[in-house]
């Protein structure tokens, strides 16, 4: 973080390159803003970032955009899965710092597009932490080739990821959403069906088997194991 307050001039200038006054005096935005980085997400109306009215004035002038509820970035900032995976994380509250992304939160992470409407975060066998505001809780055994860091962050595989989404009883994953992951990730549907073997007699475990068949279709082979940092 900043160690002073950023005037919104000399923030703009310094990340455009271009005089920034003429855009602030436009936008009617104030000249100092509280202290916060805006190379990384963060939440607005919190003690440390700015308030709902002053990020839309930002929105509206260019320079920050939403990428999850009430989490912004600057505009220029890359989307990529550490970007979206710490939008997520500073949605968690202390207690669940460590829980682990999973379910459509974690498909967010590695593919992009609309973002989730709540968070879902897994925690191990017998750790019980009751939901947060737009948060999720739920226990699960996770493998460790299960869990990937995202710049810092832990979110569930694309392979677990993609047999959580299809074994979901409400709302099971689209065999085209799983072409997406795969697509985005490198992951395949043998290597989701291998994953399932384990779980076999766990609920919705034969739907899900019966899903990634179709994915399956001409059989592609089984990827890599990628890195789990990134």
């Amino acid at each position: 973080m900043p160690s002073s307050p950023l005037t919104l001039d000399a923030w703009y200038a310094a990340r455009l390159s271009q005089p920034a006054s003429p855009v602030a005096a436009a936008a009617g935005l104030s000249p100092v803003c509280p202290v916060f980085d805006p190379n990384r997400p963060f939440r607005v109306d919190v003690p440390e970032g700015i308030g709902a009215a002053e990020a839309a004035r930002w929105r509206a002038a260019g320079l920050l955009r939403r990428l999850v509820l009430d989490v912004h970035v600057a505009t220029d900032v890359e989307d990529r899965p550490g970007v979206r995976a710490g939008a997520l994380a500073c949605l968690l509250p202390e207690r669940l710092a460590d829980a682990v992304l999973a379910g459509r939160s974690a498909y967010w992470v590695h593919v992009g597009g609309t973002a989730p409407e709540r968070v879902d975060v897994v925690l191990p066998p017998g750790r019980h932490s009751a939901d947060a505001p737009g948060v999720r809780v739920r226990q699960a055994e996770l493998a460790e080739d299960d869990v990937d860091v995202v710049e810092g962050t832990p979110v569930t595989s694309p392979v677990r990821t993609a047999v959580d989404l299809a074994r979901c009883p409400h709302a099971p994953a689209a065999v085209e959403e799983l072409h997406l992951l795969a697509a985005a990730t490198g992951c395949t549907a043998a290597d989701a069906l291998r994953r399932l073997e384990p779980m076999t007699g766990r609920r919705g475990v034969s739907a899900a088997r019966r899903l990634i068949t179709t994915w399956l279709g001409g059989g592609p082979q089984s990827s890599p194991r990628r890195p789990t940092t990134r």
